[in-house]
């Protein structure tokens, strides 16, 4: 009775420290972490959540065609971009670290045993150990520790015979010296708590700069079609040209080299034409990259922003 006393005991103990070693456990110690202290960095914007953005981008993958607009473009990119995922997973591990060193200083719960099964002429017989334990520890370098150890043997047949004993000990260890002090020991948890912060702040500083990036590689796109369509133009305008040259040279009215010179140009600007369109859809297929979306999708891009960026000239644009 007092090992079945002794293995309910254990359990009990141990169960809230084993739901916080699990996934799901570690991942809302870590976002909890996260929510605290991102309350310094009032840059940072969205959310941190690595789980939540995989899902909603492997879903924006399969997707076959996109509209984009400047806020669309921006929306794609912070949500599938692999640059912002990294770097969204570089903010977790730091905190992941910041959870292991404040663990240090939790309570920590083992147990363990060992029975063994033995035949003999007199019967069987059942030895062995349980024990469960707790450690933890101290802010200033010491450790404490609690130990609640049982031995037992019973004999099932013959002569029945039971023997148990448990044993509660407990140790102190206090450094008087080397790791001694709240500085000494607590200096790891300083520096993680610091590294998140830091973390948190590259991330801010991060959404800046990739917001930029985007934005200018969206408006290259926009700019790379303006160019390609102004090369359509100047094409069909060569040729309307070409055609009208070549009727007054078949009446007489001008020379043929005329025709020669026209058709040169003609050619010249359909070379400008198709390195205009290549150039546009280079530039179209490195937004995609960037944004995170398979290069075969198709990309509709809409010149509204363009054209207010001409008329109003660059504003600032939150990225929520």
């Amino acid at each position: 009775m007092g090992l079945a006393c002794l293995l309910c005991l254990g359990a009990l103990l141990l169960l809230p420290a084993c739901r916080r070693f699990t996934k799901a456990g570690a991942d809302q110690e870590v976002y909890g972490l996260l929510d605290g202290k991102r309350g310094g960095v009032p840059e940072l914007a969205g959310t941190l959540d690595i789980e939540a953005k995989s899902q909603l981008a492997e879903a924006i993958r399969t997707r076959e065609t996109f509209e984009l607009d400047l806020r669309n473009t921006l929306a794609l990119a912070t949500t599938a971009a692999r640059d912002y995922r990294q770097q969204r997973e570089n903010v977790f591990l730091s905190a992941l670290s910041l959870t292991r060193e404040l663990n240090r200083f939790r309570p920590i719960w083992g147990a363990g045993g060992s029975p063994t099964l033995n035949f003999t002429r007199d019967g069987v017989i059942v030895d062995g150990s349980t024990g469960i334990g707790l450690s933890r520890a101290l802010a200033n370098g010491g450790t404490v520790v609690f130990g609640l150890a049982s031995q037992f043997t019973r004999v099932f047949t013959g002569d029945p015979l039971r023997i148990a004993q448990s044993i509660l000990d407990a140790d102190i260890v206090l450094p008087l010296m080397r790791g001694s002090g709240n500085l000494v020991a607590q200096e790891d948890l300083r520096q993680a708590e610091r590294d998140t912060c830091y973390a948190l702040r590259d991330y801010a500083l991060f959404q800046q700069d990739f917001t930029v990036d985007i934005a200018t590689r969206f408006y290259r796109a926009l700019q790379q079609r303006d160019r390609w369509d102004n090369a359509e133009a100047r094409y069909k305008s060569f040729q309307l040209l070409q055609e009208e040259l070549s009727a007054k040279a078949v009446l007489g009215v001008i020379p043929r080299f005329e025709v020669d010179q026209s058709e040169q140009r003609l050619l010249e600007s359909d070379d400008a034409r198709q390195r205009s369109r290549n150039n546009f859809e280079t530039a179209v297929d490195q937004l995609k990259l960037d944004i995170g979306i398979p290069v075969q999708v198709e990309v509709i891009l809409k010149a509204d922003d363009l054209e207010k960026l001409r008329a109003h000239g660059p504003r600032p644009l939150r990225l929520e």
